[in-house]
């Protein structure tokens, strides 16, 4: 809606901060330090043996600590009043108790912790930024612990949300296996993804980097769905997923190799370190598998299934280290200093696999990507008196991509009738993204009210440059080749503020509000041999203002209601896979007039949590306006020297209910279920299907199921452990073009066929230290029965059969 979007540079937008910043302020007063003080042991209920590395956690604030190796812990310097402490455990089920600091200023608490294979309520920090119990959280989050990802053998980010309700994920391009993230219907770039908070993983590694993203930090992964852009800024549209990384809280050293059919391999170590005051984690994976070629093109199972000599899985490598480093008690009691570094290298390779051509990145059919990602950050976390607390955070990424594909060589040899270009012209693609974050979070606690006032900036800086030939007849320098090059940047300033508002111990209630100012620039030029003109730069502007509110309502413990409505928008930038998959060079115009993609959603949700039954219900309202898309440059972007531009192309309404239920039947034996109904539509139909039959199908959102749903068996007697998980995805429209062109015979707006997944791991745990496993994904051995290779993105299920896998891992 365009009252969420102010124009003119940001005036209004300053205004809006400047008041936000007063209002706090003026409403807050002078608390002075408390000497209030919780210490305590956690014990293990049926052993009574103490258990260290417990989460200590006082809800809505920054204090948190950790259980020595006698399961002992203490926090200082708490809130004189009532709090209530959350205790939690991998393997345990988690706890809160409530303490009155008022009433008596010391006290000590035993708590027992009853051992469960299957955690059902975890500590989110996504949906507003501070710890809470998922169960009391005021906003909806959905998590995958890293007993889920163990269970799944899931070794990348891809294959860790491929199961979660409401999300779906995909793989396009047989060449290169690009892959992306779908939330409630919407496209994955309007989706934020974060790690610990930080919006790290946009621009170029927002294609690959659900792949090459290890597994090996991952504590947990969060799911808030709905727009957030009041939190977390630009492509908030559909929602959020926060990776969280493991944080050290005892001294153990973790390894494991896997091994899989078509030469699946992963290898990964790590240790951790915990002395008085300081925590080190470091970490190692290494994941490699072999190509794959099963599929050809057809219309049905027996056509499909069998290889045509191109990969249908890519050959990859990926190395991901990191460490993270932590200190507390620095300058003050309960602060806290922390360091994380992280290194990948990708190398993928995939094509034509006839005498082995794939392996040579310059030649007819294959692809080559190499990927180099280096990223650190530095944070810092206080409390100053007992109410009010900090965070700040510095992160840089650098990101490089060096990749080579068909496309110049295909181009060159079609516009000079077959003949090859020299060997000095065939260069790669080459992209170098440097990125810069900073965020800090303060809050303060003002009687009933919990207070978050946070600032959020990002410079981004992307070159890239790749080799083209120009493709039109009508052109008088038809099959000229030439370099291109393009230089972006783009500065991103936003300011928020949350209230969480504890209005009665059974209402609650979340307002949040944010403004982001956005400027971004973007310049072309290509060689003069090509074209003699300067590209004009395309700069644009805006400034945007995200409100949100989250009411939540528990008349009794094991019920929560809750409503959230809030606010996304997205501007364009930087890279974009689209532009990447058009012939010649993407030179993309971006005027002054678009207006940046905007939604408004509602959702609505029950939960219920029993000792006998946890279960929950929750339905969706979105609205997108101004969808941009890429379209043929107009004549007077092609002025300017440009091939295609961005334009507001529709507005589109997506709506769904989640339900979900987990049934304990057993202390060892449990069943959990969901089902996801969708619907949503574009206003219009879309311009390329007009006057077609497929015109009315063209308004469906395309690549997301109306109906799917899954049921999983958790049995964990004794040292043995067994999941089997169902996936169903129901029918969804689809797109082909036949040889890349809508007015090519054949082409059409395709409905699939659903289709059922399995996938099942059974361990067996020896000595306490090691875990023997071995698993199948896809174990029914399903493809999708209609495949053309001549449109990249025209997939919608596997493409390659079975994996089975075994491995082994050993902890001390």
């Amino acid at each position: 809606m365009r009252y969420l979007s102010f124009r003119g540079r940001g005036e209004v937008g300053k205004h809006v901060l400047l008041l936000l910043f007063v209002n706090l302020f003026l409403c807050a007063t002078v608390f002075g330090a408390s000497n209030c003080m919780i210490e305590g042991q956690v014990v293990d209920d049926e052993t009574g043996e103490p258990i260290p590395g417990v989460n200590i956690l006082v809800e809505g604030t920054q204090l948190g600590t950790s259980t020595d190796l006698d399961g002992q812990f203490s926090l200082v310097q708490l809130p004189s009043e009532k709090k209530r402490v959350i205790v939690s455990f991998m393997g345990y089920r988690s706890e809160v108790v409530e303490v009155d600091l008022a009433s008596s200023p010391t006290q000590t608490l035993d708590i027992k912790l009853v051992a469960s294979p299957f955690e059902l309520s975890p500590v989110v920090v996504t949906g507003t930024r501070t710890h809470r119990f998922t169960k009391d959280a005021p906003v909806r989050t959905d998590v995958i612990t890293s007993r889920d990802l163990e269970m799944r053998s899931a070794s990348n980010l891809y294959e860790a949300l491929e199961t979660t309700a409401g999300v779906r994920v995909e793989q396009q391009c047989q060449a290169c296996n690009f892959t992306q993230i779908r939330v409630n219907g919407l496209g994955s770039d309007h989706t934020q993804i974060l790690m610990d908070g930080q919006p790290v993983y946009s621009g170029l590694a927002s294609v690959y980097g659900l792949q090459q993203f290890s597994t090996a930090e991952v504590d947990r992964i969060e799911v808030v769905k709905g727009a957030g852009s009041a939190l977390y800024g630009s492509n908030a549209i559909a929602g959020a997923v926060n990776i969280i990384t493991a944080r050290p809280t005892r001294n153990r050293i973790k390894a494991g190799v896997e091994m899989g059919s078509f030469g699946t391999k992963q290898y990964d170590a790590s240790a951790e370190m915990v002395r008085e005051n300081s925590a080190l984690h470091v970490f190692a994976q290494l994941n490699k598998e072999d190509a794959i070629d099963k599929t050809r093109d057809g219309f049905d199972r027996d056509e499909v299934y069998e290889g045509d000599g191109v990969t249908d899985r890519v050959e990859s490598d990926a190395r991901n280290i990191g460490i993270n480093a932590f200190h507390s008690n620095l300058f003050k009691v309960n602060d806290e200093v922390f360091v994380r570094f992280r290194y990948l290298n990708e190398v993928r390779k995939g094509g034509e696999m006839t005498g082995d051509s794939y392996l040579n990145p310059y030649t007819e059919g294959t692809e080559h990507i190499t990927t180099d990602r280096i990223s650190g950050t530095l944070g810092y976390r206080t409390q100053f008196t007992d109410v009010d607390g900090f965070d700040i955070q510095f992160t840089a990424v650098q990101h490089k991509r060096n990749a080579t594909n068909d496309t110049y060589l295909g181009d060159y040899m079609d516009t000079h009738e077959g003949d090859m270009p020299e060997v000095s012209a065939l260069r790669p693609y080459m992209a170098d993204e440097n990125m810069f974050l900073t965020s800090l979070n303060y809050t303060r606690q003002i009687k009933a009210h919990n207070l978050t006032l946070g600032a959020q900036y990002s410079y981004d800086k992307l070159e890239e440059s790749g080799r083209y030939v120009i493709v039109d007849e009508d052109d008088e320098l038809y099959g000229q080749d030439y370099t291109s090059v393009s230089k972006k940047h783009a500065n991103d300033f936003g300011v928020y503020l949350q209230d969480e508002w504890r209005m009665s111990s059974q209402w609650e209630l979340v307002a949040g509000v944010r403004s982001d100012m956005h400027s971004s620039e973007d310049e072309f030029s290509a060689e003069d041999a090509a074209f003699a003109e300067v590209f004009e730069a395309s700069k644009y502007d805006e400034t945007s203002f995200s409100p949100r509110v989250a009411l939540k309502w528990a008349p009794r413990f094991d019920w929560v209601f809750r409503a959230t409505y809030g606010t996304g928008f997205k501007v364009p930038y930087g890279f974009s896979e689209d532009l990447h998959l058009c012939s010649g060079s993407p030179r993309v115009w971006k005027s002054a007039d678009l207006e940046p993609e905007t939604s408004q959603s509602v959702n609505v949700s029950a939960d219920y949590t029993g000792s006998l039954l946890s279960a929950g219900v929750s339905a969706y309202y979105t609205r997108l306006e101004n969808a941009v898309g890429i379209a043929g440059a107009s004549d007077e972007a092609r002025s300017k020297g440009y091939d295609y531009e961005y334009e507001n192309i529709d507005a589109a309404t997506v709506l769904g209910v989640d339900i979900n239920a987990r049934v304990p039947i057993t202390r060892r034996f449990q069943v959990s279920a969901d089902v996801s109904v969708f619907q949503g539509e574009y206003d219009d139909i879309r311009d390329d299907w007009a006057g077609t039959i497929y015109e009315d199908d063209s308004k469906n959102i395309s690549r997301y199921p109306n109906l799917a749903g899954g049921i999983r068996f958790d049995w964990n007697p004794g040292n043995w452990e067994t999941t089997l998980d169902a996936r169903y995805t129901g029918a969804m429209f689809i797109d082909y073009y036949a040889d890349g062109d809508n007015a090519n015979a054949g082409s059409k707006v395709f409905e699939t066929d659903s289709y059922v997944l399995l996938n099942t791991q059974i361990s067996y745990r020896y000595a306490e230290h090691y875990r023997l496993y071995v698993g199948a994904r896809n174990l029914g051995d399903y493809v999708q029965p209609e495949k053309h290779v001549d449109d990249a993105a025209f997939f919608y299920a596997p493409v390659y059969g079975r994996i089975l896998y075994g491995g082994v891992r050993v902890e001390f």
